[in-house]
């Protein structure tokens, strides 16, 4: 016979940004995941930046573009 399943994880929110937050954690774990893997990757193998502004602007578009494949809001 099975059992009832029982809750993994409970949480307390007091407000709809709270709400927003837990319900996108999985992806804010992942874009931090992939942001660690892509900074290691540019300075372990090198990269082509001509000044730190354009590292920047690298870093910002790529991180812009997993929060956007990861459907994070943008506030």
């Amino acid at each position: 016979m099975d059992e009832p399943q029982k809750p993994l994880a409970i949480f307390y929110a007091y407000d709809t940004s709270e709400i927003e937050t837990y319900s996108h954690s999985i992806g804010y774990s992942c874009i931090i995941f992939d942001m660690k893997q892509y900074i290691r990757s540019k300075l372990k193998y090198g990269n082509d930046y001509s000044s730190v502004d354009a590292a920047l602007e690298d870093i910002q578009s790529t991180l812009y573009g997993l929060c956007e494949n990861y459907h994070i809001p943008e506030d």
